[in-house]
């Protein structure tokens, strides 16, 4: 009852499926010492089907006290694809009203400066690569996937190649 599992793909790429074997070697020590049930009873609660692919999104609906959509659209069709867990439609995006009402962009400009800042620390920390504040970075948060589009950078080669031979400017994906 205390789960709330938000849904944010329909597309397969999205939606992780794992073999038996892996769940197993992964869940089987802790599930026996601090869950102190059989690792099969985790298992069940993802099967897809009767194969032997653990499936995250079916173990999700099957734990979840409420499943969301992320839109009213994404509950239409998140119906046809999984008849038996009906979805909740939630807004998933930016706050228009608060984003429009935005004027200080000197400001805006300034936390972005700053966000960037930090984030160039992380990637020195963890990759002892130094960037530069003035680079420009094109990048993905969390992971890189098919259903959030990783080639729509060169969707307009001729765009990115113009963006890149800026003269003074380094850009790094």
């Amino acid at each position: 009852k205390r789960v709330v599992f938000t849904n944010h793909t329909l597309v397969s790429a999205g939606n992780d499926l794992f073999k038996d074997d892996l769940i197993i070697s992964m869940l089987q020590k802790y599930t026996t010492d601090a869950l102190h049930i059989p690792v099969q009873e985790v298992l069940k609660l993802g099967k897809l089907n009767e194969n032997t692919m653990f499936s995250m999104t079916t173990f999700s609906f099957s734990i979840a006290g409420k499943i969301n959509a992320v839109s009213q659209l994404h509950a239409k069709k998140a119906w046809k694809v999984w008849p038996d867990n009906p979805m909740h439609a939630i807004t998933n995006g930016i706050n228009i009203t608060r984003w429009d009402t935005i004027t200080d962009t000197a400001h805006l400009w300034q936390t972005h400066q700053e966000n960037k800042k930090k984030l160039l620390a992380v990637i020195q920390k963890e990759t002892e690569q130094v960037w530069q504040e003035h680079e420009l970075l094109i990048g993905w948060g969390r992971r890189m996937v098919e259903y959030k589009r990783p080639l729509a950078i060169i969707d307009d080669v001729k765009r990115l190649v113009a963006i890149a031979n800026n003269q003074g400017k380094t850009v790094r994906i």
